[in-house]
């Protein structure tokens, strides 16, 4: 497993790769920690186009000198920021990536420090089946809620145009996103098809963030925001698409139909529904990102789970739609489209 090296009088174990590729899986926790504290201290953002001492984060963040010290170094050891003598600065990367303002700017990061506190309750979810203590998205308190849309948001932005594109609307006049967040992904629809009418549906304190990211695309008046519950509340009827993005896997299956077979209703006759999510291959075992995701519903919903490809078709069967068609994108997800 490994050799033994003498040099002036000291041995040194010099371990294979197998070792060292478990060592490194078990402390690869330790770079993302790293990150997400400085993501959650603004690091990034109070640099941003210049450089500063230790000294000078520290005092500004009214925080310990050493302790910023120690992180600061760790950032430049894990090529996230670049030390110049006692000065550190972003490089490329951070700049564009994680200064606040900037276009690119990950707001997706901040929610990642709400599923850590998940995922250290793991070794008792897989113990118990479930998670911890499930906290559906009407449960979040206004922080956690602003900080979990900013993230779909960013992921969706980036997403939506290949999403409909591969949805492939033809003759769509009425359009309902289900579930939807920042309502990012119906908003993208209606920048490609500006005569539709637009319905957005979440819970009551998600749509309140909802109303304000619609009023930033200065597109209030040509949409239609409805607050309730998919399982319980009126979500109209009529339309020509009903689109769920990242929704089902939330959900038990028995869930997940009953609520397609509300969105089968609300159709009209040849009307489509189109699901987003991610997949996992018949094994269950990879991608390894949706072997992740998969966990992370584990720790963080009550019934939630990643399906495959076979599950997604049977529940589109069994919620009675037809002419199943799946499409994947190019970051790594699936688009799967039923008829009515």
């Amino acid at each position: 497993m490994y050799e033994t090296v003498m040099k002036k009088d000291k041995t040194i174990f010099k371990y294979d790769e197998l070792i060292n590729q478990v060592l490194e899986q078990s402390i690869a926790f330790t770079k993302s920690r790293v990150l997400l504290t400085a993501y959650e201290l603004d690091i990034f953002t109070i640099l941003g186009d210049s450089s500063k001492t230790a000294d000078d984060v520290a005092q500004i963040l009214n925080a310990d000198r050493i302790g910023i010290t120690r992180l600061m170094n760790t950032l430049v050891s894990i090529e996230l920021l670049e030390k110049y003598g006692n000065n550190y600065r972003n490089n490329k990367a951070t700049y564009s990536l994680l200064v606040k303002g900037n276009p690119n700017y990950m707001a997706n990061l901040k929610y990642m420090s709400y599923i850590w506190k998940n995922w250290d309750n793991l070794t008792e979810a897989v113990i118990s089946g479930s998670a911890i203590a499930p906290k559906a998205v009407s449960e979040f308190d206004e922080q956690e809620l602003i900080d979990y849309i900013a993230a779909e948001n960013w992921r969706a932005n980036l997403q939506a145009a290949e999403i409909i594109k591969l949805s492939n609307p033809e003759n769509i006049e009425r359009v309902l996103d289900l579930g939807c967040g920042s309502g990012a992904l119906g908003l993208e629809i209606l920048k490609q098809f500006p005569e539709i009418n637009l319905s957005l549906f979440d819970y009551p304190n998600v749509t309140n963030l909802t109303k304000e990211y619609v009023a930033k695309r200065g597109v209030s008046e040509r949409v239609q925001i409805i607050s309730g519950d998919m399982f319980n509340d009126d979500f109209g009827t009529g339309y020509d698409l009903v689109v769920l993005s990242n929704v089902v896997r939330t959900y038990s299956l028995i869930d997940s139909m009953f609520v397609l077979r509300r969105v089968f209703d609300s159709l009209v006759k040849g009307g489509k529904v189109v699901i987003h999510e991610f997949l996992l291959d018949e094994t269950r075992d990879k991608p390894e990102f949706s072997a992740l995701l998969s966990l992370n519903m584990l720790v963080s919903s009550e019934k939630g789970d990643v399906l495959t490809e076979t599950d997604t078709w049977l529940l589109l069967k069994e919620s009675m739609f037809s002419d199943i068609q799946r499409e994947e994108t190019s970051f790594g997800s699936y688009v799967i489209i039923g008829q009515k």
